[in-house]
């Protein structure tokens, strides 16, 4: 969106299906990218490969975003067990 108030409402709805079509473009290219690392996470250890998480958006409203998971699952109940075997406390 514009930031100037007297935008052309034409141009701004052209210039937003020009932003989803080359949104949607990219993640078609990515796609294969993205499932490769989701089996890699599956395959390197157990569960979900894909998490989410609530975010706040434009002008505070929320949307999910859905992101690959990069930590071991449960790694926060495992934190102190790893913390005491790494630094022998």
């Amino acid at each position: 969106m514009s930031d100037r108030p007297n935008a052309d409402p034409f141009a701004m709805r052209i210039w937003m299906v020009c932003q989803r079509v080359a949104a949607l473009v990219a993640l078609i290219l990515t796609s294969p990218l993205l499932l490769a690392l989701c089996i890699a996470v599956r395959l390197d250890s157990p569960g979900p490969s894909l998490y989410s998480q609530i975010r706040p958006g434009r002008f505070g409203v929320p949307f999910r975003l859905w992101k690959i998971r990069s930590m071991v699952d449960g790694r926060w109940c495992r934190q102190e067990r790893v913390a005491r075997d790494c630094y022998g406390d």
